[in-house]
């Protein structure tokens, strides 16, 4: 940990490593799933890429929103057309200290927990490189849901500290809301 402050990994998944689809998610809006973000996030900066960033309906109201972009000269918004409150390279940011340090620099910063909340590859790239915690929502579908982005980072370094099942009326998955720990 970085002082009091943490750095996270926070994601959802489905049973067939589902992560994306079109720019969503392959189980749509799922009511817990959001509220189960929202609270775990709130008060933090939260760091994503591009297109996570152009994929919310707005900025995340209550979090330092940053995007890391291989292309700070292009303007960058949700759909609501507000904009994040910083870009930076994410390839110049890396490229001396890796993902991992600058977490830790972010987290001293800005005196709050980081959050890295996507894409992919943001997300497979700090979990590889070591965080304090991981906040996986784990979907148990028993079909494979539709999906282009996949996210199979293997977490065998880390260990689960907390674990909440979630049975939601009008859906039809289960869902497991866990919080992970780095050996």
């Amino acid at each position: 940990m970085t002082g009091k402050f943490t750095t996270n990994v926070i994601f959802a998944k489905g049973a067939f490593n589902e992560f994306g689809y079109k720019g969503g998610l392959p189980w749509g809006h799922y009511k817990e799933d959001m509220e189960h973000f929202m609270t775990v996030t709130s008060g933090s900066v939260v760091v994503m890429g591009r297109k996570t960033f152009e994929s919310l309906p707005s900025y995340l109201k209550g979090r330092i929103n940053i995007v890391l972009s291989g292309s700070t000269d292009v303007p960058c918004c949700a759909k609501d057309a507000t904009v994040p409150d910083r870009v930076w390279n994410g390839r110049e940011l890396f490229e001396d200290r890796g993902i991992g340090a600058w977490l830790r620099h972010a987290a001293c910063w800005y005196e709050k927990d980081v959050f890295i909340i996507g894409g992919a590859s943001l997300i497979h790239e700090a979990i590889s490189n070591g965080v304090d915690y991981i906040y996986l929502t784990q979907f148990h579908n028993q079909k494979e849901l539709p999906a282009d982005m996949y996210q199979s980072t293997s977490l065998k370094d880390y260990k689960v500290v907390d674990a909440s099942e979630c049975f939601s009326k009008g859906y039809k998955l289960d869902v497991v809301f866990e919080k992970l720990v780095g050996r």
